[in-house]
């Protein structure tokens, strides 16, 4: 059976103030690969920001995390090449310090 795989903008959010977000969950229908997460500080202070992988929606634990506590500078951004595999039920969890902190998930949907 062929596979049709699209490349596409995945998920995007701009979190409250240290809360945890979810911004992707995936879906039955399809596999997704995330090629880079961008994170960009929108404020003129640095910030810090986490981000999870939870399998299944399993309650978040130290296990989850990719990244965390990680420094932003202010007024910059970075750009994380991470090739993650997500599947079925699958949640990105991210968290920001400040709500001036934006999230950008990219990557291919395969169905």
């Amino acid at each position: 059976m062929a596979k049709n795989e699209t490349f596409k903008i995945i998920a995007q959010a701009n979190p409250a103030s240290a809360t945890y977000t979810n911004i992707f969950t995936a879906s039955a229908s399809a596999q997704y690969l995330i090629s880079t997460v961008t994170i960009a500080n929108l404020a003129a202070a640095e910030g810090s920001y986490r981000i999870a992988l939870r399998e299944d929606g399993q309650t978040l634990s130290n296990k989850h995390f990719i990244a965390y506590d990680t420094a932003v500078p202010a007024n910059d951004s970075i750009a994380l090449t991470l090739g993650l595999t997500i599947n079925d039920s699958d949640v990105l969890t991210v968290y920001a310090s400040s709500a001036s902190i934006a999230f950008g998930v990219f990557g291919s949907e395969i169905i």
